[in-house]
């Protein structure tokens, strides 16, 4: 690609795309290829934002990776991460071995009471 801009996404007239354009026509082209209309360009960098979450990449390597100026929105996926991490954790826990499986109560033998001798 010729390095004519700073930008690698040029409108068909050799301009800079803006980023309100770019989303513009990619919801187009995800319209056209029959897409369902919640796939969109927003949806690509959250999706790609969750995952890096997921993988254990801190909440500043994700604004560097993005972009994103402050914590807040970045904050966001780093929680849903955390919380997909621990809610996984937590289940494996649930459903692993018991701690007290030494300790259970031994089967009791059932006593019936002996029938009283008759006088």
């Amino acid at each position: 690609m010729p390095k004519a801009h700073l930008t690698y996404i040029a409108t068909a007239y050799g301009k800079p795309r803006s980023k309100f354009g770019l989303g513009n026509d990619f919801a187009k082209w995800a319209t056209e290829a029959g897409m369902p209309a919640r796939c969109r360009l927003h949806g690509l960098k959250k999706g790609g934002m969750r995952r890096l979450a997921e993988a254990g990449n801190t909440t500043h390597e994700l604004m560097a990776i993005s972009g994103h100026k402050t914590l807040t929105e970045v904050q966001r996926y780093a929680d849903d991460a955390d919380r997909k991490r621990l809610a996984e954790s937590g289940m494996a826990k649930r459903n692993g071995p018991s701690v007290n499986t030494e300790l259970s109560n031994p089967a009791v033998e059932s006593v019936k009471p002996t029938a009283k001798a008759l006088k």
